[in-house]
């Protein structure tokens, strides 16, 4: 976890990060990028400690982290704070990996961003769940979302 006085210095490596890994990303993104980083109450690091000799395969291992992830989410929201969950190039960076103790294969799914919300946040239009679920009844299943 990342919070109080650590976040600009924090910031400043997420930065050098991104500029390594997008250094076209315009002004205005790497910007924003560094003041999130830099302001939010908390910031949650997802790290994997992935084991590609593992008996558990290796999509079961980074389907636990995002599970983990969406729980702390959840409880986030259900105790009334913020969570956001943000990601980008800027997470495969070496230098900032092996800075949050993941060195080779350590990897990580993004962050959580924690915070307190300072008005309702309404709730967005989802995508309408019929064109992602399905039964299968022995045929080859055509999902909505995927229709021309």
């Amino acid at each position: 976890m990342i919070k109080g006085k650590h976040r600009e210095a924090f910031a400043d490596l997420v930065l050098e990060a991104m500029e390594r890994q997008e250094p076209d990303a315009p002004k205005a993104k790497r910007e924003k990028r560094h003041h999130r980083f830099s302001t939010m109450p908390a910031i949650i690091a997802l790290g994997m400690h992935i084991r590609h000799d593992h008996k558990i395969p290796v999509i079961e291992q980074e389907m636990t982290v995002a599970a983990g992830a969406m729980n702390v989410l959840n409880a986030l929201h259900a105790e009334g704070f913020g969570g956001m969950w943000v990601t980008g190039p800027f997470c495969e960076d070496r230098v900032l990996l092996d800075a949050l103790g993941l060195p080779e294969p350590g990897r990580i799914a993004g962050f959580i961003f924690v915070g307190t919300p300072e008005k309702v946040i309404e709730d967005r239009k989802r995508p309408d769940i019929d064109d992602y679920f399905a039964i299968w009844k022995g045929e080859t299943i055509v999902f909505g979302a995927d229709a021309d």
